[in-house]
């Protein structure tokens, strides 16, 4: 039964306006994006040299790398990627993009896959991991900055040991790209997704915005499954707001992120809270699926003003509750209101008036749009669920 839910309203109004940035990581699970996580290549390049496969990526190939052997796990970081074809998620990443005129995306993984959707769709993108190429980009583009850089494309500007993360703070022919990484975090509302937020390089990145930027710096949000109450206040200190679950749907119903715990190191305050708030909304709906179907509607319905939603409701299947449609300022308002309002309703032949309009929705939506199959996988999970 359905007790609470996060307030992501800053995260969505932030999309709604065209602020909100992504930071993607490289911690997600094959099943997801096609290619080894992190932790995975990790598991495999340890094994393959018979070192501690419970390691990090950077420290099994710092040890792999020693005495000037840097072309083992190079070679071996192209073999996991040989191969790699876009999947669902990469083309869920460009709808956003597209649909919400997002400008940035910040990724930390090795493979091209994001650029290549993009390609796959027709949108043109800027492609940056060094200084020179984020000169001559088109700013009317969105672009993605590889932090990690590209090792199928550039391999003298990989970072993948200890020694590259150390130094990457201090190489000269990145100091361009970086700037613009911490402009993107001090502008923008950040999601990050796949993303251990404990990599020193992001520990570096965001005590830097936060000592510069002071209170000014934007709110920022993380997906990252599983962290303790005292884990999740430590980030609530550092203005992330952790979340249990992914807000637009972009990792689907069939993959879970598995991120790294925090360091065993890292001291937690006894006092931390966790930053999740807890607001009453309409019983039925669990939790995760409530939280789906709100930021699906958002994306996927004409929720941008009052006056969007009154011409759907001609259609016959849900014309009966046109005079009851609630009025909210904003977006997300709107969408929360009309689900609350909606699922209390059912015609004649007992159904949902919510899940009808579902229905309604993803008949306007083309075949080819993800909508389509996102709105029809939502109705049937509200059936299933009793509503």
């Amino acid at each position: 039964m359905h007790n609470t839910t996060y307030i992501i309203q800053p995260l969505t109004e932030a999309l709604q306006r065209g602020a909100l940035a992504l930071f993607i990581g490289g911690d997600m699970p094959q099943s997801l994006t096609g290619v080894p996580s992190r932790v995975d290549m990790a598991r495999a390049l340890a094994q393959r040299y018979g070192i501690d496969e419970g390691a990090s990526l950077a420290r099994v190939a710092q040890q792999v790398g020693q005495g000037g052997h840097r072309r083992e796990f190079t070679v071996f970081l192209r073999e996991q990627l040989q191969g790699a074809q876009t999947q669902p998620f990469h083309l869920r990443v460009v709808d956003l993009v597209r649909g919400y005129n997002i400008q940035t995306l910040i990724t930390t993984a090795y493979d091209d896959l994001l650029r290549r959707a993009f390609d796959a769709v027709g949108v043109p993108v800027e492609v940056v991991w060094k200084d020179g190429q984020l000169a001559v980009a088109f700013r009317d583009r969105p672009h993605i900055l590889q932090l990690y850089g590209n090792p199928l494309s550039d391999v003298e500007s990989l970072v993948v040991t200890e020694d590259d993360h150390l130094d990457l703070a201090r190489d000269r022919s990145r100091e361009d790209v970086l700037d613009e990484v911490r402009s993107v975090l001090r502008r923008n509302t950040v999601l990050f997704l796949g993303y251990a937020l404990s990599d020193p390089d992001f520990l570096l990145l965001w005590r830097g915005l936060i000592r510069h930027a002071g209170d000014l710096h934007r709110r920022a949000f993380a997906v990252w499954p599983g962290l303790t109450e005292a884990e999740v206040g430590v980030w609530a200190d550092r203005g992330i707001v952790i979340l249990e679950a992914d807000p637009w749907g972009l990792v689907g119903d069939s993959a879970t992120l598995h991120l790294p715990s925090q360091p065993a190191h890292m001291t937690l305050p006894q006092s931390a809270q966790p930053v999740a708030m807890p607001v009453t909304v309409t019983p039925g709906i669990p939790d995760p699926l409530y939280q789906t179907l709100q930021a699906t509607l958002l994306r996927c319905g004409p929720f941008r003003s009052d006056n969007g939603l009154p011409p759907l409701f001609v259609d016959s299947r849900i014309s009966q509750w046109r005079d009851i449609l609630p009025s909210r300022d904003t977006p997300a308002g709107r969408v929360q209101a009309v689900i609350d309002t909606l699922v209390m309703h059912a015609n004649a032949e007992g159904k949902n008036a919510l899940v009808l309009l579902l229905h309604v929705l993803r008949d306007h939506a083309s075949r080819r749009d993800a909508c389509y199959g996102q709105l029809a996988a939502l109705a049937k999970e509200l059936e299933k669920a009793g509503i």
